[in-house]
């Protein structure tokens, strides 16, 4: 517990917010910028010799249209930074619910009475919007968190899933990987139930597949979903899961995955739905419980 500590009152002191704003407004622009500048010399490559200063004063704009650009982005990101609730250096996020700490990832345990066995949340320790906008260390300590949830539960004859839904890119959110603890023999009706919603879910007509049979093999979802693209993801083992890629944001529950999960569990709608947050005495005997589970499973430790 007191190593858990000092983790977290390190990781808050070495915060370093202009070095994320510039991080997080490099990953937005990147492929954007790239794309224009692609743009910009495939029409150089075409334009003739007396074109040269017309040429010049619409590079000239570009730049200053990019800038004015990228002031108003930054202020943005700024703000939007600095009021996140899931960047650990905000200190919105309690202390008290935060069991794990890696070097770029941190988890917390679920504070309501949503899912019987238990729940937790992986989150990038800086502002990520989702696994494939991850860095590399991010993306395997969120695998290394779920494989040792996935060992420590299963000497109980229980298992994970872990899901996530990424939508509203442009509100620039925090990634937050959703952990549902489960009986095992459960697992493979959750993969029949979510192939067969996903497959019926935003109607017939839709741009891109259903379903995505995310592999291991296959890179993961970083390499099956490209960037940038609003998302639903389940896995089930780290190896295998389900993608899908919303087309309508507006009209895809924010609450799908536990909607699935919770009537398999046999949770009561208004539960699933409308979940109760846990007395600090259940809370705390929940972390108590978790600790022996999860001390000999701790790579952070």
């Amino acid at each position: 517990m007191e190593l858990l500590q000092e983790r977290l009152r390190e990781k808050r002191a070495n915060f370093d917010y202009d070095k994320l704003a510039k991080s997080v407004l490099v990953k937005r622009a990147r492929d954007k910028i790239d794309g224009e500048l692609r743009v910009d010399e495939e029409y150089d490559m075409k334009i003739g010799e007396a074109e040269v200063q017309a040429n010049a004063r619409k590079e000239r704009q570009i730049r200053e249209r990019m800038e004015r650009v990228a002031k108003r982005e930054k202020s943005r990101v700024e703000r939007v930074l600095s009021s996140c609730k899931y960047c650990l250096a905000n200190q919105r996020m309690k202390d008290d619910v935060i069991v794990g700490v890696a070097s770029s990832v941190y988890m917390t345990i679920g504070a309501t009475n949503r899912f019987p066995l238990g729940s937790f949340q992986i989150i990038p320790i800086e502002h990520s919007a989702n696994q494939t906008a991850m860095e590399d260390t991010e993306y395997e300590e969120v695998r290394n968190f779920i494989k040792s949830l996935i060992a420590c539960y299963k000497p109980d004859g229980w298992t994970v899933v872990s899901f996530e839904t990424t939508r509203r890119l442009q509100k620039l959110p925090h990634a937050i990987i959703e952990v549902a603890v489960i009986p095992i023999e459960l697992l493979d009706d959750v993969k029949l139930h979510f192939r067969k919603a996903l497959l019926e879910v935003e109607g017939d007509w839709t741009t891109h597949r259903k379903i995505f049979d995310v592999v291991k093999e296959k890179g993961g979802i970083r390499k099956q979903i490209p960037k940038g693209f609003p998302y639903f993801y389940i896995d089930f083992d780290t190896k295998f899961g389900y993608a899908h890629i919303i087309e309508k944001e507006e009209a895809f529950s924010a609450t799908f995955a536990e909607e699935i999960i919770g009537d398999l569990l046999k949770q009561e709608r208004a539960t699933i739905l409308y979940p109760k947050p846990l007395t600090p005495e259940e809370l705390a005997k929940a972390k108590l419980e978790f600790r022996k589970r999860w001390s000999p499973f701790d790579f952070t430790s």
